[in-house]
């Protein structure tokens, strides 16, 4: 379970490093809730859920959404390149299973992006940055880069439109 703060908003509080609870389902037995629970209990856990709007895939819009997919990628420490995809008005890049994680991104509205690495053999990243600049959201394989006049990055994507999902490993 995600401890970054935005579980909380819903009244998840840690329970250990691996699995998070609703303060009413504190009474249940973990591995037994699912034939325990009450139906009052079942009915809160339908109407919060409710609240939540999931979205699978997630538009970068604001600084708050570069932060959430900044701490849901780690800042993209460790993380390697599956693939780089560029068609039409789209480029789609698909980083590897690391920590538990898989991170696809789409850059949209007149993409663009420049690989100074010959060997995908070198497409891991220590860590990466995002930023806005000129109407562009920018990914770069450098950490805490203000912007690509700075820095010796290897790799960046760029669109005036960025979406990406965060999907589990199949390494789980």
């Amino acid at each position: 379970m995600k401890e970054d703060g935005m579980n909380f908003a819903y009244g998840w509080t840690p329970k250990n490093a691996y699995f998070g609870s609703m303060d009413f389902l504190n009474k249940y037995d973990l591995e037994k809730i699912c034939e325990e629970i009450s139906s009052q209990d079942l009915e809160e856990c339908i109407k919060i859920d409710k609240k939540y709007g999931y979205q699978e895939i997630r538009k970068i819009k604001a600084q708050k959404d570069i932060d959430d997919l900044m701490s849901s990628a780690l800042s993209f420490h460790d993380a390697h390149i599956e693939s780089i995809e560029a068609k039409n008005d789209e480029i789609h890049v698909v980083f590897n299973p690391y920590w538990n994680r898989k991170i696809e991104l789409w850059f949209e509205e007149k993409p663009k992006y420049e690989n100074r690495l010959e060997d995908p053999e070198y497409y891991w990243w220590d860590g990466g940055s995002i930023f806005m600049n000129q109407g562009y959201i920018y990914l770069c394989d450098e950490i805490n880069a203000p912007s690509l006049d700075e820095g010796d990055w290897g790799i960046y994507f760029a669109g005036k439109g960025l979406f990406y999902r965060v999907l589990p490993s199949d390494n789980n």
